[in-house]
Protein backbone atom coordinates (compact mmCIF):
# COMPACT_ATOMS: atom_id res chain seq x y z
CA UNK A 1 0.00 0.00 0.00
CA UNK A 2 1.01 3.42 -0.95
CA UNK A 3 0.22 6.75 0.93
CA UNK A 4 -0.43 9.60 -1.79
CA UNK A 5 -1.28 12.46 0.18
CA UNK A 6 -5.01 10.86 1.07
CA UNK A 7 -6.46 10.11 4.20
CA UNK A 8 -6.47 6.32 3.55
CA UNK A 9 -3.73 4.62 1.47
CA UNK A 10 -4.51 3.37 -1.94
CA UNK A 11 -3.20 -0.24 -3.21
CA UNK A 12 -0.24 0.07 -4.94
CA UNK A 13 -0.27 -1.56 -8.31
CA UNK A 14 3.58 -1.76 -8.73
CA UNK A 15 3.96 -4.45 -5.96
CA UNK A 16 1.48 -6.94 -7.82
CA UNK A 17 3.19 -6.30 -11.10
CA UNK A 18 6.45 -7.04 -9.57
CA UNK A 19 5.47 -10.17 -7.62
CA UNK A 20 3.62 -12.11 -10.73
CA UNK A 21 6.62 -11.13 -12.55
CA UNK A 22 9.12 -12.59 -10.28
CA UNK A 23 6.58 -15.45 -9.56
CA UNK A 24 6.91 -16.11 -13.30
CA UNK A 25 10.67 -16.49 -13.24
CA UNK A 26 10.70 -18.51 -10.31
CA UNK A 27 8.32 -20.73 -11.93
CA UNK A 28 10.11 -20.90 -15.26
CA UNK A 29 13.39 -21.18 -14.27
CA UNK A 30 12.31 -23.57 -11.75
CA UNK A 31 10.70 -25.98 -15.41
CA UNK A 32 14.00 -25.19 -17.05
CA UNK A 33 15.80 -26.49 -14.64
CA UNK A 34 13.48 -29.56 -14.05
CA UNK A 35 14.03 -30.14 -17.54
CA UNK A 36 17.36 -30.07 -18.02
CA UNK A 37 17.84 -31.93 -14.63
CA UNK A 38 20.16 -34.58 -15.11
CA UNK A 39 18.46 -38.17 -14.32
CA UNK A 40 19.87 -41.85 -13.77
CA UNK A 41 20.04 -43.61 -17.01
CA UNK A 42 16.74 -45.67 -15.56
CA UNK A 43 14.58 -42.93 -16.31
CA UNK A 44 12.64 -43.33 -19.13
CA UNK A 45 10.84 -40.20 -21.11
CA UNK A 46 7.02 -41.54 -19.24
CA UNK A 47 6.24 -38.37 -17.01
CA UNK A 48 4.78 -41.01 -14.18
CA UNK A 49 9.16 -42.36 -13.88
CA UNK A 50 9.85 -38.76 -14.12
CA UNK A 51 8.13 -36.92 -11.63
CA UNK A 52 9.01 -40.50 -9.35
CA UNK A 53 12.61 -39.97 -9.94
CA UNK A 54 12.53 -36.15 -9.22
CA UNK A 55 10.00 -36.83 -6.34
CA UNK A 56 10.68 -39.51 -4.58
CA UNK A 57 14.05 -41.61 -5.65
CA UNK A 58 16.19 -41.11 -2.90
CA UNK A 59 14.37 -39.37 -0.71
CA UNK A 60 13.97 -40.59 2.67
CA UNK A 61 10.45 -41.03 4.21
CA UNK A 62 9.55 -41.11 7.77
CA UNK A 63 5.36 -41.51 7.13
CA UNK A 64 4.50 -44.25 7.91
CA UNK A 65 1.42 -44.93 5.66
CA UNK A 66 3.80 -43.97 2.33
CA UNK A 67 6.25 -46.52 3.97
CA UNK A 68 4.09 -49.23 3.89
CA UNK A 69 3.03 -48.29 0.35
CA UNK A 70 6.49 -48.42 -1.10
CA UNK A 71 6.80 -51.91 0.98
CA UNK A 72 3.61 -53.08 -0.84
CA UNK A 73 4.79 -52.16 -4.31
CA UNK A 74 8.49 -53.14 -4.03
CA UNK A 75 6.42 -56.50 -3.45
CA UNK A 76 4.55 -56.26 -6.29
CA UNK A 77 7.24 -55.70 -8.13
CA UNK A 78 8.50 -59.23 -8.60
CA UNK A 79 8.63 -60.10 -12.37
CA UNK A 80 7.28 -56.74 -13.23
CA UNK A 81 8.91 -53.61 -14.10
CA UNK A 82 8.79 -50.98 -11.75
CA UNK A 83 6.63 -48.58 -14.59
CA UNK A 84 3.93 -51.31 -14.42
CA UNK A 85 3.90 -50.76 -10.71
CA UNK A 86 3.95 -47.37 -10.53
CA UNK A 87 1.04 -47.01 -13.24
CA UNK A 88 -0.90 -49.40 -11.04
CA UNK A 89 -0.04 -47.49 -7.84
CA UNK A 90 -3.72 -45.64 -7.48
CA UNK A 91 -5.26 -49.21 -7.05
CA UNK A 92 -3.22 -50.09 -4.20
CA UNK A 93 -4.52 -46.62 -2.39
CA UNK A 94 -7.63 -47.24 -2.23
Amino acid sequence: MKDIGHSSPVLNIDFFTDASRKAAEIFTIGYIARESMERCGWVSQDPLYIAYHDNEWGVPETDSKKLFEMICLEGQQAGLSWITVLKKRENYRA
